[in-house]
């Protein structure tokens, strides 16, 4: 288990790593990719803080319920920080036109993606005897990883659209 979260850590790393590049190649960025980069590089930063803060539960001796229930609780308060600072307040400045991502369809499954996201985490937090608290918590991190690829994605799309 700790393995697993540590080398989740380590990708979301990576990722926003090479967002960075991106985003410097890329200078001066238009306000829409400022704000995809910067939603980008703090939804990295809970995805590793979300995986570590397990690992250094475990390592004094907190485990069981009170681990998952602790850390979904606390990986909550960071993807709901990120969803009103980085997407809902700018919507406002912005336009929502521009918070497409990729695509239609695909904005559809990145939003249904951060339901269960959201869901999985209400549901480890209140103890829902549906699957372990592990499973629920990484499907969590699991899913806001992959949507994190697909911004990461629209970031460089949307970069090569302007460059034509």
């Amino acid at each position: 288990m700790n393995s697993l979260l540590e080398t989740h850590a380590e990708v979301a790393a990576v990722l926003a790593g090479f967002a960075s590049i991106a985003a410097v190649l890329r200078r001066p960025l238009s306000p829409v990719e400022h704000q995809r980069f910067l939603s980008l590089l703090f939804s990295a930063l809970i995805q590793i803080v979300v995986c570590l803060v397990p690992v250094w539960l475990s390592i004094i001796n907190v485990t069981g319920a009170v681990l998952w229930r602790s850390a979904a609780l606390l990986a909550l308060v960071l993807t709901l920080a990120h969803i009103m600072v980085l997407i809902f307040i700018p919507i406002r400045t912005l336009g929502a036109s521009n918070f497409t991502i990729i695509n239609a369809p695909v904005n559809y499954a990145i939003l249904a993606m951060s339901v269960v996201v959201l869901g999985s985490l209400v549901l480890t937090i209140i103890g829902a005897p549906i699957a372990p608290g592990f499973a629920l918590y990484y499907l969590a991190c699991l899913l806001g990883l992959i949507v994190n690829f697909f911004v990461f994605a629209d970031l460089i799309i949307r970069g090569e659209d302007q460059a034509k």
